[in-house]
């Protein structure tokens, strides 16, 4: 930078300033890639005591949850998925489920399919009555959605952020 003008100095300081804040908030933009949510593109928040019922999450699922599911080469060899999802019923709410249809209360939440998109065969996750402190059963808005009518309850550690939609 010696030898350079001061105004050139300075543009050049300030664009930098500019591209590392650019770079920090594009670090808590997400964008979704599958039809399993209403909304693709989200803001993510810190902000986990914002999270309640009806609200949308960033959360962890172990690889080995996503049997049933077309998951790429790096899940089926173990690792995570991120995925976002609705709060359907949260912590102390009941969780009905008759047959493969879900209810939070007496709220429908979703059904069960029998058969993946891919012809897979399809299990109900086996989960009913008061959610339990620290849990919560997480939906999709699609009816294709793969989510906990098929993996179940979702510890609330594996919460990574809360998703607010912006488009």
């Amino acid at each position: 930078m010696i030898g350079f003008p001061a105004k050139k100095r300075l543009a050049f300081l300030l664009a930098l300033l500019l591209a590392s804040g650019a770079g920090l908030a594009l670090r808590r933009v997400s964008i979704t890639l599958t039809p399993s949510v209403k909304y693709r593109i989200w803001w993510l928040s810190d902000d986990l005591a914002q999270v309640q019922r009806g609200r949308y999450v960033l959360f962890r699922l172990p690889g080995d949850k996503a049997k049933g599911v077309r998951v790429s080469e790096a899940v089926r060899q173990g690792e995570d998925i991120r995925a976002i999802k609705r709060i359907g019923c949260d912590e102390g709410q009941v969780l009905r489920r008759r047959g493969r249809v879900f209810y939070c209360g007496r709220e429908f939440l979703g059904i069960a399919k029998e058969k993946s998109l891919s012809g897979e065969l399809l299990t109900p996750a086996d989960i009913s009555g008061r959610i339990p402190a620290g849990s919560a059963f997480l939906i999709g808005d699609n009816p294709d959605s793969f989510d906990s009518r098929y993996f179940g309850l979702v510890s609330k550690d594996q919460f990574l952020a809360w998703a607010r939609p912006i488009f």
